[in-house]
């Protein structure tokens, strides 16, 4: 039996990676980029105009959409799995091909060098992306430079160095595979101490709290709360229970209807 509860779980972490991985490997083309290299020293504003992205076979991943999210403004995109939020989350990260246009502080994703982008935009998914090693070595995966006082300060601001000061071998305690030795509200305060090592004005969310339960879940919406002030927010989620702390909501519709209209 505790084979069998091994293996499910395996099973459950499989299904997630590959949705997550569902919209890279679905994209069939590369994205291009431009040139123009872009500094975000503060929050800015993201302008969708008529955004579509489509998959094999004619198939509709995200039908048209348009809306504009403020500098500063939080924003919720809410929507039933398979609307098209994390494939919309992709295509911001520039690993997406899409129809339309984005606008980043009126400037068009296509002029803008991706690549430098990227490296200016926090996004935290549901899985926290750990790797083997000691808390400090994967903190400092967005940022190999940073200092071990860096390291305590986002530690403390995410509420983690309580446990960490704690531990025989502090920040240099080493994680097992997929960070076992923390729970799971722990492992994505991690993350979220990640993203705070980053110091991005714009934060793209992956429905961060999915695979918590509803006390954590309610936690750590919470930490976000406090954490992106003065960031721009774009997060998406099925869920609309613990976000109240948002400033607004959209709706993505159902693709069904849209690929029942195109068939």
């Amino acid at each position: 039996m505790r084979q069998l509860g091994a293996d499910y779980h395996d099973k459950a972490k499989a299904e997630a990676a590959i949705t997550a991985l569902m919209p890279l490997l679905d994209a069939g083309t590369q994205v291009t980029e431009g040139g123009q290299v872009l500094a975000l020293t503060q929050a800015p504003t993201l302008r969708l105009e008529h955004v579509c992205i489509d998959g094999e076979g004619g198939r509709i991943r995200l039908p048209e959409t348009s809306f504009t999210v403020a500098a500063g403004e939080k924003l919720l995109l809410a929507g039933e799995s398979g609307s098209g939020k994390s494939s919309l989350l992709q295509a911001l990260l520039g690993f997406t091909p899409y129809g339309g246009c984005i606008r980043l502080n009126d400037l068009d994703y296509a002029d803008l060098n991706l690549t430098q982008l990227r490296e200016h935009v926090g996004y935290l998914a549901q899985t926290p992306p750990l790797l083997p090693g000691s808390i400090a070595e994967n903190l400092r995966l967005p940022k190999p430079e940073a200092s071990d006082a860096e390291l305590i300060a986002v530690l403390q601001q995410v509420e983690l160095w309580h446990l960490v000061s704690r531990l025989p071998e502090g920040i240099h305690t080493h994680l097992g595979e997929r960070g076992q030795g923390l729970s799971g509200g722990q492992l994505q305060r991690l993350a979220v101490a990640q993203l705070l090592l980053r110091q991005s004005p714009l934060w793209l969310l992956d429905e961060p709290t999915a695979h918590l339960d509803g006390q954590t879940a309610a936690d750590i919406q919470q930490l976000l709360a406090r954490l992106s002030v003065g960031k721009t927010v774009l997060m998406v989620s099925h869920d609309t229970q613990y976000v109240t702390w948002l400033d607004r909501v959209i709706h993505l519709p159902a693709l069904a209807s849209f690929q029942g209209a195109s068939a």
